[in-house]
């Protein structure tokens, strides 16, 4: 009923302006107009208080969302009471709750938050971040900061502070700190996380940890080494871990002959030292299994040092 009158009062209301506009002097028409349109304002007011009214009235608007009257960041106690439906702890830091700015909650040990939480705020799980990354909290044992994913070379603690996923040490020398990895991937020694592919002359434990995949001189891991590439042949060595080809020997059997990655691939040990097998015609030998030949001329038998033919 209420609804129809206002309708009604409207539309008198306008056909009064008509009315007014056609038949009132010069003189009189702006003082009238602004009484008709005040009168225009009043009716269209009582238009609307009618049809929310009606709209009650008809189921339009349920009593649930009447009470929905809090804006964000105004206090609450219940989803209800808000606007968007979302009442919840600003942070992890604080217990009041506030109809949240950013219109969802995250539930967490039985208490909502609300999420897209700034960095640098305080949180207990990556879901209430906006950044995604709730950094610190231990896998949620204990409150941690909303920050940004670190990048490779900046510090980290586990690998899910890294956006490639990989926390260790950068090299294996004392009093390294945890860092994003650049090579995206960890190596495990002793309980401790280290990068992988570290460069040449890095410090390491294990072949694991170096990108030419051998760890100079740690003793089979009992001490540091350092990551080295294995030479080529020709190149100087002092074991055969040293030659991409293994074989670290005496060129020849000449005196003060240093040790050297073999052309032949191969070795032949004679009197407790190595040498190069396959030695090319002239070269200086102790016994036949040195030459390409097989013959090693006037060696005594190998009492004293002969030629290969």
């Amino acid at each position: 009923m209420q609804l129809k009158l206002a309708i009604l009062a409207i539309v008198l209301v306008i056909a009064g302006v008509g009315s007014y506009v056609l038949f009132s002097s010069n003189e009189g028409v702006m003082e009238g107009a602004g009484a008709i349109v005040e009168g225009v304002g009043t009716a269209v007011e009582t238009v609307g208080e009618g049809v929310e009214q009606a709209g009650e009235g008809i189921g339009l608007v349920t009593p649930e969302e009447k009470l929905k009257t809090k804006r964000v960041s105004e206090d609450c106690t219940s989803n209800a009471e808000c606007k968007n439906n979302a009442c919840g702890r600003i942070d992890a830091g604080s217990g009041a709750l506030v109809c949240c700015p950013s219109g969802s909650i995250a539930t967490y040990a039985g208490f909502d938050y609300c999420t897209q939480i700034a960095d640098g705020r305080p949180c207990w799980s990556d879901v209430m971040c906006a950044s995604g990354h709730c950094r610190d909290n231990k896998g949620g044992l204990q409150k941690g900061t909303c920050s940004q994913l670190a990048r490779v070379g900046e510090t980290c603690s586990v690998d899910s502070d890294c956006d490639n996923h990989a926390c260790g040490r950068a090299t294996a020398a004392e009093n390294t700190s945890l860092t994003c990895c650049a090579s995206g991937n960890t190596t495990r020694y002793a309980g401790y996380d280290y990068c992988a592919s570290m460069a040449d002359n890095s410090s390491c434990w294990s072949d694991a940890m170096c990108a030419s995949g051998y760890c100079k001189g740690n003793a089979g891991g009992v001490q540091r080494g350092t990551c080295k590439s294995r030479g080529r042949v020709g190149a100087a060595c002092s074991s055969n871990a040293d030659c991409i080809n293994n074989a670290c020997a005496r060129a020849t059997a000449a005196e003060d002959t240093s040790l050297t990655c073999c052309a032949s691939g191969d070795t032949r040990t004679y009197a407790g030292f190595d040498y190069c097998s396959s030695m090319r015609k002239g070269s200086t030998c102790w016994s036949d299994a040195m030459c390409a030949s097989g013959t090693c001329k006037g060696n005594m038998g190998g009492l004293q040092r002969g030629t290969c033919t």
